[in-house]
């Protein structure tokens, strides 16, 4: 039987809708009669006591029904749940943070005092299963290409100013095989006792997420970034626990953890995005006849380079085969003048990890535990909470959208350190093969794999100038392609083999006859 798939409205589309409502609008509504194959849309809007029928919305100043929000959104036990519906309206009735009034969801600032900066057993999941077999019977995965991206979008709103660098929250999209809920990790160390140093806060220690891109830093604390296991996740949000040093000893800030970018998990590792990381941009478009350049004492942020701001902050994900491309945009005004205002954008387009496809999505935080330098749990697992030095993070309009609907099956592609492929499941992949699972439904013939390091051109262990003879034989400068068979000596993505790609190659550089390793190498991601 030929499969037909339903019309692809274009990306920008749902950015169009998402910036369009006004009082009377119906946000939902709107984004399923611009997208028919909608999978998930939900303003929280209709999370009141006795709410009407869809698609009207409660009424303003209705009372929040949190019970509702947690049908939709289950937790697995109340042991704080950081995640409330909330109210958006003074009593004047003017809106306070929603995309869509009248509600949001917040995710509270502080700490459950029972559990330090941890919430045990919180999470609020939303499994897309049925969602996705209402769209195509016998379907119960999701997935993007680049004929069809998966598309997901959401807003946040931070409303003390500063207070949102300090926050951790973030929207996961992960897969659900029946037997784990596969979400991005938030496994870590903790940091030095920065009570014990004069100056550094009165904390015995943060936790630092050990599974991101600057994870060398903590080497001989986290265990090796490629010992550590590749999650069937990508996510995106904000995220203080990867802050590597959350003392902040001798610096005039607070004494706590902090992160002022906004961060992707690429199904391997976080990313703490910032200009130039990846192949991106951005944009700044003065307003009402602001002066462009911005005067430096409005403290307008950089385009491109991914900085939270205080206000409305909206966030999309654009899943194709291979990369996901993250856009962040908002209006920011001149601290010195609030008549000059801007429009930031930024984007980056980012490798995928993690191939397969999803069926659950998740709001908050993934559970973590603090490791040992091998990588093995300490102690229980818990989901770790904002750090008490952040404001209050509202969250609206979340909608996912797009993509090609399949069916799971648990095999897949599995990449081998010598950069071959064989078709495995997970548990075989990754203990018996020792090897990168891409994700289930993947096969093969449509995953590119390559040796760990991927500068280890002739496969003999190490990286010497045996590799570099074959990575010159690829290089064609920037824009000028990717030649066959030189897919691995482009690690940026970016469709050239240039000088960003020989600096990545010559951070793995161990010379001849010397056995590679992150150890030897902690600059090279391999």
């Amino acid at each position: 039987m030929k499969r037909t798939f339903r019309f692809v409205i274009p990306v920008a589309s749902l950015v169009g809708t998402l910036g369009s409502w006004a009082e009377g609008a119906l946000w939902c509504a709107s984004v399923q009669a611009g997208h028919p194959q909608t999978i998930l849309c939900d303003d929280f809007d209709q999370y009141c006591t006795a709410p009407p029928a869809w698609p009207d919305r409660c009424v303003n100043q209705s009372t929040p029904d949190p019970e509702a929000f947690l049908t939709n959104w289950p937790e697995v036990a109340d042991s704080g749940n950081p995640m409330k519906v909330n109210q958006d309206y003074k009593p004047s009735g003017d809106t306070l943070y929603a995309e869509s009034p009248p509600f949001t969801v917040r995710y509270y600032s502080g700490s459950n005092p029972e559990a330090g900066n941890y919430y045990l057993d919180t999470q609020h999941n939303r499994d897309l299963q049925a969602n996705i077999a209402a769209l195509e019977p016998g379907r119960n995965v999701v997935n993007g290409t680049d004929e069809r991206p998966l598309i997901l979008e959401f807003v946040y709103h931070f409303h003390d100013e500063g207070r949102q660098y300090y926050q951790s929250q973030y929207v996961d999209l992960s897969l659900n095989d029946g037997v784990i809920l596969d979400r991005a990790p938030t496994d870590y160390v903790l940091s030095e006792d920065c009570a014990a140093v004069g100056g550094c806060g009165d904390s015995h220690g943060y936790p630092i997420i050990c599974q991101q891109n600057n994870s060398y830093v903590l080497t001989g604390f986290c265990p090796p970034l490629e010992s550590l296991p590749l999650h069937s996740s990508i996510a995106v949000g904000i995220l203080a626990w990867l802050d590597t040093n959350p003392c902040h000893c001798g610096e005039d800030v607070a004494h706590a953890a902090s992160n002022w970018h906004l961060v992707f998990f690429d199904g391997k590792q976080w990313w703490t995005l910032k200009s130039n990381l990846f192949p991106g941009g951005g944009t700044r478009t003065a307003l009402n006849g602001a002066p462009d350049p911005p005067p430096e004492e409005c403290k307008i942020k950089s385009p491109g380079d991914f900085g939270l701001f205080n206000g409305l902050n909206r966030v999309r994900l654009t899943i194709k085969t291979n990369t996901v491309r993250v856009d962040h945009w908002y209006r920011q005004m001149c601290k010195t003048d609030n008549t000059k205002k801007y429009d930031l954008a930024h984007w980056a387009e980012i490798p995928r990890q993690y191939f397969g496809g999803f069926n659950n999505i998740a709001l908050g935080t993934g559970k973590g535990c603090e490791l040992d330098v091998d990588g093995d749990c300490l102690g229980l697992r818990h989901l770790l909470g904002p750090n008490g030095h952040g404001g209050n993070a509202e969250m609206d309009s979340v909608a996912l959208v797009d993509g090609v609907l399949g069916t799971y099956t648990a095999t897949g592609a599995c990449c081998l350190v010598d950069g071959t492929c064989t078709e495995t499941d997970l548990s075989t992949c990754a203990t018996v093969l020792d090897g990168h699972f891409a994700g289930s439904n993947t096969t093969c013939a449509n995953t590119q794999c390559c040796p760990i390091p991927f500068a280890d051109g002739d496969v003999d262990g190490d990286v010497d100038q045996d590799d570099f003879g074959l990575w010159q034989l690829c290089y064609t400068r920037a824009d000028g392609g990717v030649p066959a068979g030189c897919e691995c000596f482009n690690p940026d993505g970016d469709g050239d083999v240039d000088g960003d790609d020989f600096q990545a190659f010559n951070e793995c550089w161990t010379g001849p006859q010397v056995t590679w390793s992150s150890a030897l190498t902690p600059a090279c991601n391999p």
